[in-house]
């Protein structure tokens, strides 16, 4: 249609007729509607986003003419352009202009209900329809403008309309719809004849909803015409494209808007991201988080929403810069006037400052750019886009919370000043937290052993920040250079006590180091920790005494020398912690006997072999001289007397002057006298009275002759200036001797008459090879000492009673023979031999119960029988006993041949609660086998000659794939566990019960194999069966709840075989074939389960059943 251009111009007349409203239904198009029907619909759409506004710019209450509260101010949903109801509308309008009619029933008496049906729009229940009509006119040519916007406010104002239904309508928050129809020309209204009006704007407003369709609308416009930020006619954008993507799924919807620049999309409720682009807009525009709902969305693009760019809402550490550059963070100015020659910038912070990137061609006439919290500046575009890019704000000092940053701009044109944009950027600053501080105290000066040090508020002014972190807690890390220099470190607590324990005798200076720590953490770069600050502690010296070591009260013979030394177990030491090679002075006096040194080297000695004796020299040279002190008591002297040491520093080193220590060893001298044995001429002696006799040994070799019966005990016998070729033989009559002393090598100990009942000691050894022979009668509650190897050691028996185990000890032993019982330990753990063993030959023809623990490995153990003990070393080469076995065993080595045994034979049971050998055993043969835990590397053949019971491990396998060749059970394997890494050859037995045997696992050996992965390929591929031979032959046999697994099975023999009456199956597991199954029953079928991945055929008696 022709519009003429707009004259302003008053109007004459409006009128409007009373508004219809009915119930229909709904579809819904994008209409082709006139400029003016857009402007009306923007007039319209804005009175419903504000009703009380609206109201208020009319002059008039929002519920004028109505009852209270009729029409809410809240907003309503903006309405749509539909196609059908714009085609209804227009049709409507021109027909009362043409026809001279002002009515709602229209052409041939349709009311807008039918109207709207018949010009397409789709009523579906529930539904409803409305319509205002009204129209202005005049003698002279409208201003279509002002009749516009005169037909949008009489039509709300609705005066004299009884209800105000025109309102009514226009308010009614459920219409989503509208179709707008202008018609302008020449009117006649009735009645006819009256005054003809050149020039009317014929106005049907026709509402609808219909169906659930919710659209966003808006219009495209350049806000060229009037530049009031409101749609003119004229200012519309054809063709622009709206895009709406989902933000959910990212689903697209898309449209056009019309030559009006108007237009409407059907969505479904989400979240979207809108943009406008081309159709005469220079940049793209963009809404993000539109929301779509239960109601329409109104969304209009002119070219300034899209001129400045600025940055979404920031968090800024606290006292730390936000810099404003980059996406979503950079402020960009656009000159939307297109005149500016240049911008003025009003920056202000709220809670904060504001430093500029660059100054740059910038003229401030507020502020100076850098810290400020309000500055105000112009330059060109450029320059202040520059200073903007990088423009930095920073919260106050300690200061956390919300704040703002607003930029006002003004474009300066030619024609004076245009305003731009103003724009609030809303900012939080976040907490961080702030470092704690405290003053430290002072160095510290202690002495040395001062104990624990305690000083409350050593630490002052502590703080965990600025006033918004007082509910911290603060504590504090200490450190150290010298930690040595402390028995407890330095600690400070919460309240700044500082507290310290200096080592005992410890002197020295500590730096310590100091943070306090607060509890608020270091997220978004918080600090936490003070700077470090430092003091000393000088631990002063301080003269520590000399400490001396001596032994018990002693007991000496009459003319016999009491020697103290390492050897004997009655040394005399000195020792202080401070003295260094400072000299000590020890002082001995014995009033009743002589003092001799064992050495002179390297001291000062006055009195030697006197009653006082003086030595000095360092506390080294000292303990050396003081080593094999010899105390001779006074002759004739017997009874009680003292041995005072007293050794005195002189003083040494710190402060405190000498130190003194003194100990006081009482010596009881008894009745006896001294045998010289010469190695040429026997010594006889009889002892009547039965008391104690003391034996010397002064040469290297002797003879000790009891006469026949004597039963005179020997307390103890010191042989002294031995080799390992002397030898002493006490012969003639029965004794008992309390200890042996041997204060040197020896070459033979020869007394088969005699019982030892205490320590016979011997060393040290001369060569490394040197041996010694030892041959008693009987030890009892005895202990051998000998730091020389043995080469035999024979005794009739070793009983042990009390609660001291009594034990061998020595480097090695070639042969240990008890013809009797052996109730002591072996400790031989020293230098092996040539084929690394410490025990050549260990034969018990008694019952042994005790430990043998060997550094190597032992010949041939044979004992009577050992049911409790333990054996520990690296193999044995034949392990035989006659009774039975049950000691724990670990040989954690292998001999020359790999084995960790060759033999194990036991006539009787074994029931060890544990057998570990690191490598392969050869050979068992037992009457029994009950072995919790056994577990080797790899087996030859076991014989079994009653039954098999426990856990059976072989972890490796032979050259060949072997890991047992033989396992022949006369009675049954019953509650036994066999698990072999790779094949078994063959195993024989009278009964399989409760049992699970495995071969060939590739993996776990305690977990069942499950899968074909799960079991080993074969070494040896000529012998593929892990399993070759299996047989269960007797005529009293039973197979019952087990399981043989292996990845090929080889012969399974099963002869006379009872299978407890079906109750209790066994299983075959193979992972290939089972090559050969052969029964002898008879007439019963075994309840056999197998898995094999070939159907295994029925062989025999054999019932195949698969699982």
């Amino acid at each position: 249609m022709n519009i003429p251009a707009a004259n302003p111009q008053d109007l004459d007349v409006v009128v409007f007729a009373a508004p219809l409203l009915d119930a229909l239904e709904e579809r819904v198009l994008l209409a082709v509607a006139t400029d003016y029907e857009q402007y009306m619909l923007e007039l319209l759409n804005r009175a419903r986003a504000n009703p009380a506004a609206e109201a208020a710019r009319l002059g008039i209450d929002l519920n004028e003419g109505l009852a209270a509260n009729t029409i809410s101010t809240a907003a309503k949903q903006p309405l749509t352009m539909n196609q059908f109801l714009v085609d209804a509308a227009q049709g409507h309008s021109l027909w009362l202009l043409v026809n001279g009619v002002f009515d709602h029933t229209g052409i041939n008496g349709t009311d807008p209900g039918q109207r709207m049906a018949n010009a397409g729009y789709a009523f579906i229940p529930s539904y409803s329809w409305g319509e205002n009509i009204a129209y202005t006119a005049s003698t002279v040519t409208l201003n279509y403008l002002q009749a516009a916007e005169s037909l949008h406010n009489n039509l709300f104002v609705d005066s004299g309309v009884d209800g105000r239904g025109h309102r009514l309508n226009m308010m009614n928050a459920s219409f989503r719809e509208v179709g707008m129809g202008i018609a302008v020309g020449a009117y006649d209204p009735p009645p006819a004849g009256g005054t003809v009006y050149s020039s009317t704007m014929m106005l049907t407003q026709d509402f609808a909803y219909s169906g659930s369709s919710i659209f966003l609308t808006g219009v495209a416009y350049s806000d060229a015409v009037l530049n009031d930020d409101f749609y003119t006619p004229g200012e519309g954008y054809n063709g622009v494209t709206v895009t709406a993507t989902r933000t959910l799924d990212g689903a697209v919807f898309q449209t056009t808007t019309i030559a009006t620049g108007g237009y409407g999309l059907a969505l479904p409720a989400g979240t979207y991201t809108v943009t406008a682009t081309g159709g005469g807009l220079s940049a793209a525009i963009t809404y993000h988080n539109v929301v779509v709902g239960a109601q329409n969305v109104k969304v209009d693009f002119t070219p300034s929403q899209g001129s400045q760019t600025y940055p979404v809402d920031q968090n800024a550490l606290e006292d730390v810069a936000l810099v404003l550059t980059g996406t979503n963070k950079q402020i960009i100015l656009v000159d939307t006037t297109g005149q500016a020659t240049a911008i003025q910038v009003n920056l202000s912070a709220t809670n904060g400052t504001l430093t500029l990137s660059r100054l740059t061609g910038l003229t401030f006439t507020a502020g100076t750019g850098a810290g400020d919290a309000v500055m105000t500046f112009s330059g060109t575009l450029a320059n202040v886009n520059a200073a903007l890019n990088g423009m930095s704000f920073r919260g106050d000092a300690d200061y956390n919370g919300p704040a703002a940053l607003q930029i006002v701009s003004t474009a300066i044109t030619p024609g004076g000043t245009t305003p731009l944009d103003d724009h609030t950027v809303n900012l939080t600053v976040v907490a961080v937290n702030d470092a704690p501080s405290f003053t430290k105290g002072l160095d510290q000066n202690v002495l040395e052993d001062v104990g624990l040090v305690t000083l409350p508020g050593w630490a002052t002014n502590i703080s965990p920040g600025p006033a918004d972190e007082a509910a911290q807690t603060v504590s504090f890390a200490v450190t150290t250079n010298n930690n040595a220099l402390f028995a407890v470190r330095p600690a400070i607590s919460a309240d700044g006590t500082l507290t310290y324990t200096p080592a005992a005798n410890a002197n020295g200076t500590a730096t310590v180091t100091v943070y306090a720590v607060d509890n608020g953490g270091v997220f978004n770069g918080g600090d936490n920790a003070s700077d470090a600050q430092t003091f000393t502690i000088d631990v002063q010296a301080v003269n520590d005494p000399p400490v001396n070591t001596v032994p018990n009260a002693q007991t000496a013979g009459e003319e016999a020398a009491l020697v103290f030394s390492l050897l004997t177990g009655n040394r005399i030491s000195v020792a202080d912690l401070d003295a260094g090679v400072s000299p000590l002075q020890v002082t001995l006096t014995a009033p009743n006997g002589t003092l001799t040194l064992g050495s002179s080297t390297g001291v000062i000695v006055t009195g030697n072999g006197t009653g006082t004796l003086t030595v000095t020299g360092t506390a080294a040279a000292l303990n050396i001289a003081l080593n094999g002190l010899t105390f001779h008591g006074n002759a004739g002297f017997t009874g009680g007397t003292t041995l005072t040491v007293a050794t005195n520093d002189q003083g040494a080193t710190g402060s405190g002057g000498p130190q003194i220590d003194t100990d006081v060893i009482n010596i009881t001298v008894t009745a006896g006298r001294q045998l010289a044995l010469d190695g040429r001429t026997p010594v006889r002696f009889t002892d009547a009275s039965g008391d104690t006799i003391l034996v010397y040994l002064i040469g290297g070799t002797g003879t000790l002759f009891l006469p026949p019966g004597d039963r005179g005990d020997i307390r103890e016998i010191v042989l002294s200036n031995t080799t390992e070729r002397s030898m002493l033989l006490i012969s003639g009559g029965r004794t008992t001797v309390g200890d042996i002393t041997v204060n040197g090598p020896m070459g033979t100990i020869s007394a088969s008459l005699t019982t030892l009942s205490g320590t016979l000691s011997i060393g040290p050894t001369a060569t490394t090879y040197g041996a010694t022979t030892i041959m008693l009668d009987v030890l009892a509650e005895a202990r051998v000492a000998s730091q020389m190897p043995i080469g035999t050691f024979m005794a009739n028996a070793w009983t042990d009673a009390d609660a001291t185990p009594d034990v061998l000890t020595a480097p090695r032993a070639n042969m240990v023979y008890i013809r009797g019982q052996m109730q002591a330990d072996l400790d031989l753990q020293g230098a092996t031999d040539r084929l690394n063993q410490n025990l050549g030959v260990f034969y018990a023809l008694g019952a042994f119960n005790g430990q043998v623990t060997l550094a190597g490995g032992a010949g041939m153990m044979m004992l009577a029988d050992w049911a409790a003990g333990s054996l520990q070393g690296t193999f044995v080469s034949s392990l035989i006993s006659r009774g039975s076995l049950g000691a724990t065993i670990n040989l954690t080595g292998q001999n020359l041949y790999g084995a960790s045994v060759n033999l194990m034979s036991v006539i009787g049971q074994v029931t060890c609660p544990s057998i570990t050998l690191a490598g392969s055993i050869r050979t068992i043969v037992a009457g029994l086998w009950n072995v919790p835990a056994f577990e080797a590397l790899h087996a030859g053949s076991a014989i079994i000659r009653g039954n098999f019971s426990g856990a059976f491990t072989l972890t490796g396998q032979s050259a060949a794939g072997m890991s047992l060749i033989v396992l022949s059970v006369i009675g049954s394997i019953d509650n036994a566990v066999l698990r072999a890494r790779g094949t078994i050859n063959t195993i024989v037995a009278q009964s399989l019960i409760d049992s699970t045997i495995f071969a060939g696992v590739r993996n776990d050996l305690a977990a069942l194999p499950s899968a074909p992965g799960d079991f080993l390929a074969p070494l040896n591929p000529a012998r593929p069966a892990a399993i070759n031979v299996f047989q269960i032959s007797s005529a009293v046999g039973q197979m019952s709840n087990s399981l043989l697994a292996a990845p090929t099975l080889g012969t399974i023999i099963l002869r006379n075989v009872q299978y407890a009456n079906g109750a209790a199956p066994w299983g075959l597991a193979a992972d290939e074939t089972i090559r050969l199954l052969i029964t002898y029953n008879t007439g019963q079928r075994p309840d056999v389960n197998y898995r094999v991945n070939a159907s295994l055929p029925a062989v025999g008696n054999f019932e195949a059943r698969v699982v």
